[in-house]
């Protein structure tokens, strides 16, 4: 009966390192605040760094934290920052580029990010409604510093069909333009 509490207390406390390990926090907090604010993100920093996934790795000796932004009933948003891993404090918050009609502008927050390691490419789902019938999606590629808008795609008519620009990759493509 010893052997088995001992190996259970044992068992316990490995389970409690590796998931406060998994949930620390590399980025300081005054810089996840600062991006909280920048982003106009609708969660307070408890809010946003409860449940962390692992920083992901872009190469080169950095790293990405993926920080709630926004959350909603069907999707949420995330902000990204990217730093050295030897110098967290170094972390910056990420901008990406969306196209607009005349140009592009800047945005902190991707709905719905999902990160390809593979392909270093990051992607957003934008869902205009909650069935999917309209709405926008991206995808950047990491250059070493920055992603850079790879493509982009818009579906404004909500009264036609699903949107699913991963089946779909040549319908509602806007960027690069075709």
């Amino acid at each position: 009966m010893g052997i088995m509490l001992r190996n259970i207390a044992v068992l316990l406390f490995v389970t409690c390192a590796v998931s406060s390990a998994a949930a620390e926090l590399a980025v300081p907090r005054g810089v996840v605040e600062s991006g909280l604010k920048t982003a106009d993100c609708a969660v307070n920093y408890e809010q946003a760094t409860e449940h962390l996934d692992p920083p992901h790795d872009l190469g080169d000796g950095q790293k990405m934290q993926e920080i709630l932004c926004r959350k909603d009933e069907y999707q949420y948003s995330g902000i990204f920052f990217a730093y050295p891993e030897a110098s967290p404090d170094a972390a910056r918050i990420l901008v990406f580029s969306f196209p607009k009609v005349r140009g592009f502008e800047s945005r902190h927050s991707l709905t719905a990010p999902e990160y390809d390691a593979k392909e270093k490419t990051l992607t957003s789902f934008n869902r205009g409604r909650k069935n999917s019938v309209c709405g926008s999606s991206g995808e950047w590629k990491w250059n070493g510093r920055d992603f850079l808008l790879a493509r982009y795609w818009l579906k404004v008519d909500c009264n036609k069909g699903r949107f699913d620009p991963r089946r779909r990759p040549k319908d509602w493509l806007i960027y690069p333009k075709k």
